[in-house]
């Protein structure tokens, strides 16, 4: 998924773990998934954000 981690809090991994919290670490990891696999061709097109 990412080529190193990163360290400190990011918007996107406190929106993972709030998931995480409330569904599970699997689910979240899902979702964390599909939200990257949604924005990576838009940063590619160069719509990012």
């Amino acid at each position: 998924m990412l080529v190193k981690p990163l360290k400190g809090c990011t918007q996107l991994k406190s929106w993972a773990m709030r998931i995480a919290r409330r569904a599970g670490m699997k689910k979240a990891k899902v979702a964390l998934a599909c939200k990257l696999a949604v924005m990576q061709p838009r940063h590619w097109r160069g719509r990012g954000r």
